[in-house]
C-alpha cells in the first residue's frame, strides 16, 4: 500500500458530486456526497447495540450525567426492528434521528451507531462482498483531515484488503472517509456526522449488500435526504 503525495486521484469525487447550496439549504442528499455516475445506492447502518445494564427504556441520553456513566455493549439490534418497535415507517430516510424525533431523544439503553466510522466487522464484511466485483484492481482510500492525527487530507492506494489494515492503523481514526476501485465502479462514503455510510454502485452489488446477513442496508436514491432532519421534510 502506498500513501500518495497528492490528492489528484480524489478530484473525480469533487467533480462528480453536486455541491450543497448552503445559502438556500434544504437538506443534504446522497448526490451531494456520492458521484452522480451511479444509479443505485444504499445506506449502510452502523451497528446499534443494547446496554443490558439499563433497565428503564424511557431514560434518554440527554437526561443522564454526561460524565459519570459506563457503557456495556450488549446484543445488536437492527434499526428496522427499532422502527417496528416505535411504529416508524420504513422509509429511505430512516435513521436513529427518526427515533429521536419520535421520542424526543435517543433512549439511553441504545448505543450507536458510531458516527464517522465503521466497525472492523463492517469493513470485513464489505471487503468480502466487494472482492468478487473488484477482482485484481487496486483501490483508493481517502481520509478527511478530521480522521487523521495530523489533520491532513490523506490518500492511499493499495489492494482492497488494505481497508482492514487502515481501519486499525495508528494515526488514522477508523475506516476511510471514501474508498473506491481503480475503475470507479463503486464508491463508499462515511461522513463524520452520520451514523451510517453511503454506497453507490451497480444494481447487482446493491442487491448483494441488501441481502447480506451481517450488514444492515436500506436501499436509497440519489435524491434521498440524509441529514438529521431527513424524515421531517
Amino acid at each position: 500500500m502506498e500513501r500518495l503525495a497528492d490528492l489528484q486521484k480524489f478530484q473525480w469525487i469533487k467533480d462528480e458530486t453536486v455541491p450543497i447550496d448552503f445559502d438556500h439549504w434544504t437538506g443534504s442528499r446522497i448526490l451531494n456526497l456520492i458521484p452522480d455516475r451511479f444509479r443505485h445506492f444504499c445506506k449502510i447502518i452502523h451497528p446499534i447495540r443494547i446496554d443490558p445494564t439499563v433497565e428503564d427504556e424511557q431514560i434518554m441520553w440527554h437526561e443522564i450525567d454526561p460524565v459519570n456513566y459506563e457503557l456495556v455493549l450488549g446484543e445488536r439490534i437492527r434499526l428496522k426492528d427499532l422502527a417496528e418497535k416505535y411504529d416508524l415507517p420504513l422509509t429511505k430516510e430512516l435513521s436513529l434521528s427518526s427515533i429521536s424525533h419520535k421520542l424526543g431523544g435517543i433512549p439511553r439503553y441504545l448505543i450507536g451507531g458510531a458516527e464517522g466510522e465503521m466497525e472492523i466487522e463492517e469493513v470485513n464484511a464489505l471487503v468480502d462482498v466487494l472482492q468478487p466485483y473488484t477482482a485484481n484492481q487496486n483501490c483508493y482510500f481517502y481520509y478527511d483531515l478530521l480522521k487523521t492525527s495530523d489533520y491532513v487530507h490523506t490518500l492511499f492506494h493499495g489492494n482492497l484488503q488494505d481497508a482492514r489494515t487502515l481501519t486499525l492503523q495508528e494515526g488514522l481514526y477508523g475506516s476511510p472517509s471514501y474508498w473506491w476501485p481503480d475503475d470507479r465502479s463503486w464508491c463508499i462514503y462515511t461522513d463524520y456526522d452520520l451514523n451510517f455510510s453511503l454506497f453507490g454502485g451497480s444494481h447487482e452489488l446493491v442487491k448483494t449488500l441488501l441481502a447480506h446477513s451481517y450488514l444492515e442496508c436500506i436501499e436509497a436514491e440519489a435524491e434521498t435526504r440524509i441529514d438529521y432532519k431527513a424524515d421531517m421534510q
